[in-house]
C-alpha cells in the first residue's frame, strides 16, 4: 500500500457543499456566553480560529510512519490510517463485505451513500463546523452491507502532526439494516 494525498477528483455535490461553507465562515459568530449546551466548560476568548490553516502535505511517506507508532496484534483488523492530509492508499473490497476507506475516496466511489449519509449527524452550524464541511480531507467511510456481520475490529487512526495548522477530519459510518459491527 502507498501513500495517497488529498487530489482526488470530487463529485460536483461535494464541491457545492463546500464552496457553501465557505462563503458562510465569515457570518458564523464564535459562542461568546459560557452557559450555551456544548460550551459550557470551554473558555475561547480571544481565540483566533483564522490562525490556524487546514493541514496540508504532511512529511513525505507520513501513512507509512504510523504503524510504528500504533501497532496491533489484532489478527484480521480492518484499518485505516492517517498523518495530516496522507493517508494509506486504500485497496479494493474483497468481496459484497464491509468498506473501510477513506472518505474522500468514498465520496467518489460510493457517491450515493456518502451524499445521503454526510453531514446527518451533526447538524449544528457553527464556525468549527463550516470549516470543517469546507476543508476536510482524507477521513474515514465505513461501510456495512445490509445483513452482513463484521467480526474483526474495526481500527481508525488519524495523527495530527503539523503544529499550528487545523486537521479537519470526517468519519462517516453507515451500517444498512440488519448490519452488525
Amino acid at each position: 500500500m502507498g501513500d495517497q494525498t488529498s487530489t482526488l477528483s470530487e463529485p460536483a455535490w461535494l464541491t457545492a457543499r463546500r464552496e457553501r461553507a465557505v462563503e458562510r465562515m465569515p457570518h458564523l459568530p464564535m459562542p461568546q456566553f459560557r452557559g450555551v449546551e456544548g460550551w459550557e466548560f470551554t473558555e475561547i476568548k480571544g481565540f483566533d480560529i483564522e490562525a490556524y490553516a487546514p493541514v496540508r502535505g504532511g512529511e513525505d511517506g507520513g501513512a507509512d510512519r504510523v504503524a510504528p507508532l500504533f501497532s496491533h496484534d489484532i489478527e484480521d483488523t480492518l484499518h485505516l490510517e492517517q498523518i495530516d492530509d496522507v493517508w494509506t492508499a486504500p485497496g479494493a473490497p474483497d468481496s459484497e463485505g464491509p468498506v473501510v476507506i477513506p472518505l474522500s475516496v468514498a465520496a467518489e466511489r460510493y457517491p450515493d451513500i456518502v451524499q445521503a449519509h454526510l453531514g446527518t449527524v451533526v447538524t449544528a452550524e457553527t464556525p468549527w463546523t463550516a470549516r470543517n464541511e469546507a476543508h476536510w480531507s482524507g477521513g474515514a467511510f465505513v461501510y456495512v452491507p445490509k445483513g452482513f456481520a463484521v467480526e474483526a475490529p474495526i481500527m481508525l487512526t488519524a495523527i495530527h502532526e503539523q503544529p499550528g495548522t487545523a486537521l479537519h477530519w470526517r468519519t462517516l459510518i453507515v451500517l444498512e439494516e440488519g448490519a452488525e459491527a
